[in-house]
């Protein structure tokens, strides 16, 4: 699967929004493509997973999944879990 990293939760939230409406949401009880709380990578960017069909479409005049832009969900590295304090 790929990913792709966005700078700002706005940014994230634009897209989200496209791709949602562009999809038909809400649908089937789901009310977004990707969640409204995105995991964040280890440098701060918020991460949103990519669906195949969706590489590379145009949607409106922005096209949101350029190959360019994505990376392996593999190669994302997320924070280290912090250790409860005893």
């Amino acid at each position: 699967m790929k990913a792709r990293l966005f700078d700002t939760i706005e940014d994230y939230e634009a897209v989200n929004a496209a791709v949602s409406a562009w999809r038909g949401y809400p649908r089937d009880g789901t009310e977004r493509y990707a969640p409204p709380d995105p995991a964040q990578d280890a440098d701060g960017h918020y991460v949103m997973l990519v669906m195949p069909d969706l590489i590379d479409v145009e949607i409106g005049e922005a096209v949101p999944f350029p190959t360019a832009a994505l990376v392996d969900e593999a190669d994302v590295v997320m924070p280290a879990e912090e250790e409860p304090t005893p």
